[in-house]
């Protein structure tokens, strides 16, 4: 049987995984914003929703949920603000509360294709470099990645720019192995469309290319050459790009002079003091090439990508920034080893085993006998160049913005570099035997915990129900079990919740479910810890919360998160993101006498 049709025929499993994930999961906290976007950007031609993420991946979503969403009055520009997204995505979500599941699996559709094509672009890429069993084995790393599969089936860029990323990056080793024109241009649309999906290729990609064309030329023996053939090229496909992502934004607001762009990032601009009218001093913000020469050149990119990223900036500084939480501890920044951690957190076991293994077993291997001649080693050590640089250049970008850490899944353009160098590492130097069992393991672990991907942590991590205990935000609960929630509802009407606490920022209400927050915790001598009731938890009573309130995230009706429920198991869970709690007469004042301990004992030790 050709290996085509056997990749095809395991393909089909990851596939049938993200369409049921799809369908069933409600929509994250980003999504409805992403899809409300898409609309307006199709219907207006107004690229201002959303800014901060290019318009690829939103516009391609939008397509097929037009076809079924109801129509609506959209805001006129400018009447909601500078980040309007969320806004319009309430309203997208109240126009369509009878339909919700329905619009959202198929805005996921076109999503989930892209995620497939960069499945099977891993696949047939690990062949051209080691053979069909890489190529299986690379499909069975990338196709069961939890993080791919639980951000492959939501309208997200993350994912979908992932995969387009490793697009790209074959079609340019295919350049450079085979320079020429048709291999530049098809690199360069490539590139276009991976900026296109996600504002922060716009950097990675770049660094990339220039790392790894420093690599080639600095190992090539006549590299003065080598990029004179290159370049010209090279250039060539880098207009091709920028033409790709201008055609994305309908090739809206091209050449803007730089100094007309209403930047408000603490790097794009300046702070003057000035008298008003009345003699009273204010301070003024303006563009920082106002007045200057280089103010006057135009831009060639969308005014709202380059926008976009300044309004990303503005949201990384100043004291603003969200706190960071990582093992069990908030604190203002962030961690170095953070998403190195989580990596390992939130991947199968085996994962690092695979590497570990396949890695210890070369060295053995390559010292005893040899088997490859002088021309193949070359073309293997190009082409694990090429698995190696990206990850690595992603990795380091991605850990060094220490201002807070959340989502690991800023990482996700890593991922598939990083299980193709696993998967043709293992596959030339392990056994069959070894490789069957660890990928069989990873399977089991995956679709024993299907479709809750977002969720996922692996056994050494205490699986999915301690997720909480390691990280937050989309690395366990992004709003993704509401539908879960609602039928748990509807399936025990015997069982009426008293307090509900989920992470969304939209009106769970939506959904059918009266969100009342839980009273605060109990904090002697705080009178502002309690609820307008004046009542302290914990109070008797059933809750369901988000996973995540229990470690102390702010949930959406309450500044005071339920951390005391982190101090029993629930009851019952639903999916692995919301936890149902029933809390007795008696326990809650055996609670509470806890609580009142660990703050006097604080208090003593302070002293």
């Amino acid at each position: 049987m050709s290996i085509r049709i056997i990749g095809g025929i395991v393909m089909c499993l990851p596939a049938c995984l993200l369409l049921i994930a799809a369908y069933r999961s409600s929509p994250t906290i980003d999504e409805p914003g992403h899809l409300a976007s898409g609309m307006i950007n199709w219907k207006f031609g107004e690229y201002a929703p959303y800014c901060v993420n290019p318009p690829l991946i939103r516009k391609a979503a939008a397509l097929p949920a037009m076809l079924i969403s109801q129509e609506m009055n959209w805001p006129a520009h400018g009447e909601i603000g500078l980040r309007p997204e969320f806004v319009l995505g309430e309203l997208l979500l109240q126009s369509n509360v009878d339909r919700i599941q329905l619009l959202f699996f198929l805005s996921r559709l076109p999503c989930i294709a892209i995620v497939l094509w960069g499945m099977w672009n891993c696949f047939a890429w690990a062949i051209e470099i080691a053979g069909n069993r890489a190529g299986l084995v690379a499909l069975a790393l990338v196709g069961f990645s939890p993080i791919i599969l639980g951000h492959g089936a939501l309208l997200s860029p993350d994912a979908a720019a992932a995969m387009l990323f490793a697009v790209s990056m074959r079609a340019l080793y295919h350049f450079v192995t085979t320079p020429n024109l048709g291999a530049v241009l098809l690199w360069g649309i490539l590139s276009g469309l991976a900026v296109s999906a996600k504002s922060s290729l716009l950097v990675l990609l770049p660094a990339t290319v220039g790392s790894l064309l420093f690599v080639v030329l600095l190992f090539s023996r006549t590299p003065l050459l080598v990029a004179k053939q290159l370049g010209p090229q090279l250039a060539l496909g880098s207009i091709a790009a920028c033409l790709t992502i201008c055609w994305t934004y309908d090739f809206d607001r091209l050449f803007v002079p730089l100094e007309k762009f209403a930047f408000t990032s603490e790097s794009l601009t300046t702070t003057d003091i000035v008298l008003s009218s009345d003699g009273q001093k204010q301070l003024r913000q303006e563009n920082r090439f106002e007045h200057s020469a280089i103010g006057k050149l135009p831009v060639p990119l969308p005014y709202y990508l380059v926008f976009g990223i300044d309004q990303q900036k503005t949201a990384m500084e100043g004291d603003s920034l969200p706190q960071s939480y990582f093992a069990g501890k908030w604190q203002e920044r962030g961690w170095p080893l953070y998403y190195l951690v989580g990596t390992l957190l939130k991947e199968p076991f085996t994962f690092p085993i695979l590497l570990v293994a396949s890695i210890a077993a070369m060295r053995v291997r390559t010292g005893r006998n040899p088997v490859w001649t002088h021309g193949q080693e070359l073309n293997l050590r190009l082409a694990l160049t090429f698995l190696i640089v990206p990850a690595t250049v992603c990795f380091l970008l991605v850990s060094a913005q220490l201002g807070f850490n959340r989502h690991l899944r800023y990482m996700l353009p890593a991922y598939p570099f990083v299980l193709m160098l696993i998967s043709v590492l293992a596959s030339l130097h392990l056994t069959t035997h070894v490789l069957r069992l660890l990928i069989g393991l990873q399977l089991i672990s995956v679709l024993w915990h299907a479709p809750h991907m977002l969720s996922y942590f692996n056994e050494l991590a205490g699986g999915p129900s301690r997720g909480k205990q390691w990280l937050e935000s989309s690395n366990v609960d992004w709003g993704q079990d509401l539908h879960y929630l609602r039928e748990w509802i509807e399936t025990h009407p015997e069982q009426p919740l008293d307090y509900v606490a989920l992470q969304s920022l939209y009106d769970v209400g939506l959904y059918g479910i009266d969100e009342k927050a839980p009273p605060p915790p109990f904090l002697e001598g705080i009178p502002s810890a309690n609820d307008p009731n004046g009542l302290r938890g914990p109070a008797p009573g059933r809750y369901a919360v988000s996973a995540i309130v229990t470690v102390g995230r702010e949930h959406r009706y309450g500044s005071m998160s339920a951390t005391y429920l982190n101090e029993r198991e629930p009851e019952h869970r639903v999916g692995y993101s919301v936890e149902i709690h029933e809390i007795s007469v008696e326990e809650a004042v055996a609670l509470k006498a806890l609580l009142l301990k660990r703050e006097r004992d604080s208090a003593e030790a302070k002293e």
